[in-house]
């Protein structure tokens, strides 16, 4: 991975939640020259911080000749005022400036979000390792190797067994009291405190508690990974719609709430468990490949028999043209939905709200997507999923303000 430069003057830079970009002037730790503007522009879902090493700015009486402004502020002279993170909300404007005055001026940090401690122990050793959203922590190579336990049962619709709990840390499943087995729908957790689900998973009961479980893999079995279990209160989208004729769907939009922990994900105590990443608003993911993974039924006459998914199973798929679904699902797929299809694969029956991946090569993945709807399982006519990045701005940014952050990798 690249080390991330510092944005050069006159850029106006949309954040990835969780990025972290330096900030530093022309020149630093040597003098920027001493006739100079230089501004820069950010913006952010949620608030942004700023935090600086060091600020040697010339002192100038009211900082006529020189100094740096950020957000309608002037500072000059050196200064402690970003010793600590300052916030500085979701837009920032920043120039420094100099006529006849120079320093070697400033080395800050802009980060969106507060950042989470995402971090572990470096084997023997009392070293931190940071950890970013969004990185498998397995090692394995083939998505397809199954743990030497399983079954020829264990296959989704097209799907195979995920080989370990470390290969997709932030999946989760969601049941309705704290004792049963029966899962009600997926999910992917985005930060510290917040997972993403399907709307149409609580509408029905959108102020009941719901019971979320971090870290599992087999759910019949505690040997193969470490789970948690934390409370949950459902925060649904407002213009959240459903219509149904009888138990058809006629009409479904902004199929996204937020469940919102009782609890924070403890990175540090349970390092198994990591936060998917978010796509930046306006993000294109036409023909790309994703892939899909939960504990859905194996087809829809599994999810009739009562058949449960023990093991967590994954099925790759491609992004598909919007008019592949228009054509299967007519109104019921508008633009607030991803089309995804391939041959054989497809999400069933307890897959709703887990989330459609799509990974940058070699690096991290994305949510760009939420299971929402498909038709008896079949392949043919394709799935749709609620566009994250619909709602990253919006409603994920308008509700999470409270959150931690794991950084997103450099890339």
């Amino acid at each position: 991975m690249k080390n991330r430069q510092a944005p050069k003057c006159g850029i106006d830079l949309s954040f990835f939640l969780g990025m972290a970009t330096p900030l530093t002037s022309q020149n630093y730790p040597n003098n920027y020259p001493s006739s100079h503007s230089c501004t820069w522009k950010f913006s952010c879902p949620v608030d942004m911080t700023v935090q600086c090493s060091d600020v040697r700015l010339p002192w100038n009486l009211f900082c006529i000749w020189g100094g740096f402004t950020f957000n309608g502020k002037t500072i000059c002279g050196t200064s402690t005022y970003f010793q600590n993170p300052v916030n500085v909300g979701r837009t920032l404007s920043a120039r420094l400036y100099a006529a006849g005055y120079t320093g070697p001026g400033l080395k800050c940090t802009v980060t969106c979000g507060k950042k989470a401690a995402c971090t572990k122990f470096k084997k023997g050793s009392s070293a931190l390792l940071e950890l970013d959203c969004g990185m498998s922590q397995y090692p394995g190579k083939r998505s397809g190797d199954a743990p030497a336990n399983s079954t020829g049962l264990d296959r989704s619709v097209g799907g195979t067994v995920v080989p370990s709990q470390k290969k997709y840390p932030w999946m989760v499943w969601i049941r309705l009291n704290p004792t049963t087995l029966s899962v009600h729908c997926g999910g992917s957790l985005i930060n510290d405190r917040y997972v993403l689900t399907a709307a149409h998973c609580v509408y029905e009961n959108p102020s009941a508690t719901y019971y979320v479980v971090l870290g599992d893999l087999n759910r019949y079995s505690s040997s193969e990974s470490v789970s948690i279990q934390t409370p949950a209160r459902a925060i649904p989208h407002e213009q959240f719609l459903i219509r149904k004729s009888g138990s058809t769907v006629t009409a479904i939009d902004h199929d996204i709430p937020l469940l919102k922990l009782e609890m924070p994900a403890d990175f540090q105590g349970y390092p198994h468990i990591r936060p998917i990443c978010l796509p930046k608003p306006g993000v294109s993911v036409d023909g790309v490949p994703v892939t899909v993974a939960g504990w859905g039924a194996m087809s829809l006459l599994f999810s009739h028999l009562g058949i449960p998914t023990v093991t967590m199973l994954e099925a790759n798929l491609q992004t598909a043209s919007d008019s592949v679904c228009q054509k299967n699902y007519g109104s019921l797929f508008t633009k607030n939905f991803i089309c995804a299809q391939k041959a054989g694969k497809d999400i069933c029956h307890g897959d709703s709200g887990g989330p459609l991946m799509h990974r940058i090569p070699g690096s991290f993945y994305f949510n760009v997507g939420i299971n929402s709807f498909t038709k008896g399982c079949d392949p043919q006519y394709g799935a749709a999923f609620a566009a994250t990045a619909n709602y990253v701005d919006s409603f994920i940014g308008m509700y999470t303000n409270d959150a931690q952050w794991c950084a997103i990798p450099r890339f």
